[in-house]
């Protein structure tokens, strides 16, 4: 599964969309993707979530 999520990170930074949050369209902060590099949320989204 992290195998599956780090080619998710890296193809979606290839597409220029790294960093970005799926659900919300917001940039995701820098110390969330410090934290988890692989995020395809952002905080609020992955809060809202759960």
């Amino acid at each position: 599964m992290r195998l599956d999520d780090t080619d998710a990170a890296l193809a979606r930074l290839d597409e220029g969309r790294y960093g970005v949050c799926e659900r919300c369209g917001e940039v995701i902060s820098a110390g969330r993707l410090e934290a988890r590099p692989t995020a395809r949320l952002c905080i609020g989204c992955a809060s809202a979530a759960r």
